[in-house]
């Protein structure tokens, strides 16, 4: 059934305004509601998993005596540890020693070290002398960071229409895979996987705007 409405002029003062004389309660539109990046699927029809990469930390906090490791064996096994010990706000005091199992590290001045000994299982941590903040990263044992994945789900349009976008040597590339989402945490060079595919993003574009000019949504291209 069609719903019709009829507008008239207001009898008051107010010249301006207009009421409805018949019909449904009319609801006023007020300002657009900023999608949440967080997972609102608004008008999207898809869904895809952000995947973004960091090192994977075993301790980041002020120095204490034995250290309470927040972190996870690693999935990479054997691995040895990189600390670093830095000032921050009331704790600058960063002569001292950390000592991972069996292995001693002494620090003079701010800094990373490394150890050198290959590890299977979460070792014991302990400082000395140190009043400072200390973080404790897995590394494999040719040294190299150990990267931890994160998978965020999100909502999106996605199209297989080929786009372009400008690149650094002022010319454009070529885009096969495109998709329009209000995840916004998004940065270039990042991994989205979708149906089973993954792929990488090359650039982003503003999509929907308010007249005030925040972004509501992005497109994300990928190469």
């Amino acid at each position: 059934m069609t719903k019709r409405y009829v507008l008239i002029d207001d009898a008051d003062t107010d010249t301006t305004a207009v009421d409805l004389e018949s019909g449904p309660a009319y609801v006023p539109q007020s300002t657009p509601v900023v999608p949440s990046s967080s997972g609102s699927s608004g008008f999207f029809t898809a869904s895809a998993i952000l995947l973004t990469y960091g090192p994977h930390i075993l301790y980041d906090a002020l120095s204490v005596a034995t250290l309470t490791l927040t972190g996870l064996l690693p999935s990479t096994s054997p691995f040895r540890c990189k600390v670093t010990v830095s000032a921050i706000l009331g704790h600058t005091d960063v002569i001292g020693r950390v000592t991972v199992g069996t292995e001693n590290l002494d620090f003079l001045v701010a800094g990373s070290k490394v150890t050198t000994i290959n590890l299977t299982v979460l070792p014991t941590i302990t400082t000395s002398n140190l009043d400072c903040n200390i973080r404790i990263e897995a590394i494999d044992s040719g040294g190299a960071p150990i990267q931890d994945e994160t998978q965020i789900a999100f909502f999106c349009d996605w199209d297989e229409s080929t786009t372009y976008y400008p690149n650094s040597a002022g010319t454009f590339s070529r885009s096969d895979s495109n998709c329009e989402t209000n995840e916004m945490t998004a940065k270039i060079g990042d991994k989205v996987l979708f149906n089973l595919k993954t792929y990488t993003l090359k650039n982003i574009k503003d999509g929907e705007t308010t007249l005030g000019g925040t972004v509501l949504t992005r497109i994300l291209q990928f190469g």
